[in-house]
């Protein structure tokens, strides 16, 4: 059995479901179709630098070491080292050629400082240049250099004494740092680099012994990166709600279609009349619910709607109107006065060839004028 539908509102209905199904099926699609994608980042030349610094130290003539000198990573007795002699070595490779160009220098800096509340000061410092900038160059995939330098350990340690005494101070610490400073660039097809390492020795000068410290050895990679988009597969998400959106507007549009029937709803004369007097006269109607009861000898009818009009304009009294329940009851409009009412029937069409043939009722009057 089909449901019964008011033909345009089942119309309305299946034009809805018809829409939904439509755009959810262009969504379902789009996200069947359409890929999702990740940016990555991925290097087109790769490389890595590497800077190391090697000394070894050598003694005066003296009655405590046997040898002239020491390997890296003892302890020194400063009255007896005469210099220091440092290896430096520089390295850059990368996975592809590359045109390196690039300069190198070795500067020192020598400083006295006073320590106060965890806090150093420096009181003097003094700089110097063990290698002036110097330029190199090559083409491949690597490229090194190397470089010895000695260090007059014993020069710098008398100088910082005569200094301390001269000036009277007695600074907390006394060091020399020596930096090795390299700055590169390297040109490849995919760009160009450039890049510096820095190794560091320190050395300290104002103990009676010492150990050498600072960062002796450094690594740095780098590479020259770009985007790029890779497919991650379709956005699962999209396509589950519209598929879940397509289906129910399908579902909708079949139960639409096959278990519904469109009826076209017609007004009767009566419906359509009493339509029309309450468009007409709407504002001065008043709807009531209850029971309108009034003695057969005050009940007055009327033979028009306009008659009954004119006596609720005479009276200046409203028009009241209880709404029916079926299309079986008798529509009727009132106006109330005192002990007497007035009374406008709209019978149904099969009625109304009756009510014509019976008179008027006991008790009633025909009004066809307006009320005296």
């Amino acid at each position: 059995m089909k449901l019964r539908l008011n033909k345009v509102l089942r119309l309305l209905l299946i034009g809805l479901a018809l829409a939904c199904l439509t755009v959810a099926s262009f969504f379902l699609y789009r996200a069947l179709t359409s890929v999702k994608y990740v940016e990555e980042m991925l290097p087109f030349y790769s490389y890595r630098q590497e800077a190391r610094v090697d000394y070894r130290v050598y003694f005066k003539p003296n009655e405590l070491y046997q040898e002239n000198s020491l390997e890296a990573g003892k302890v020194y007795v400063a009255n007896f080292v005469d210099y220091i002699n440092t290896f430096f070595t520089y390295k850059i490779s990368g996975d592809k050629a590359a045109a390196f160009r690039g300069d190198y220098e070795v500067i020192g800096v020598m400083e006295a400082l006073a320590t106060k509340d965890k806090q150093s000061k420096c009181l003097w410092q003094r700089e110097y240049i063990f290698q002036p900038k110097t330029p190199f160059a090559g083409k491949d995939k690597e490229i090194a250099i190397q470089q010895v330098i000695p260090i007059r350990f014993s020069d710098y340690y008398e100088f910082a004494k005569r200094v301390s005494k001269e000036a009277e101070l007695a600074p907390d610490e006394i060091r020399l740092t020596v930096k090795w400073g390299v700055v590169i660039e390297a040109v490849t097809d995919q760009g160009t680099v450039k890049d510096c390492l820095a190794p560091t020795m320190v050395i300290p000068i104002g103990s009676r012994a010492f150990e050498i410290g600072g960062e002796l050895v450094k690594e740095k990679p780098g590479s020259i990166k770009t985007t790029r988009k890779i497919p991650v597969g379709i956005d699962r998400k999209a396509a589950i709600n519209a598929g879940a959106v397509t289906a129910t507007s399908l579902l909708l549009l079949i139960l639409l279609l096959v278990f519904t029937t469109g009826v076209k709803i017609t007004e009767t004369p009566l419906q359509r009349e009493i339509r029309q007097i309450l468009k007409k006269h709407g504002d001065r109607i008043a709807f009531v619910d209850g029971e309108i009861k009034v003695a057969d000898r005050g009940l007055i009818a009327v033979k028009s709607m306009e008659d009954l009009v004119r006596i609720a304009d005479e009276l200046s009294k409203p028009l009241i109107y209880k709404p029916v329940a079926s299309a079986a009851q008798v529509s009727e409009f009132y106006v109330l006065d005192n002990d007497k009412a007035y009374v406008f029937r709209l019978l149904q069409a099969e009625n109304t060839k009756l009510a014509a043939a019976r008179q008027e009722p006991i008790g009633q009057q025909n009004i066809t004028d307006a009320a005296p």
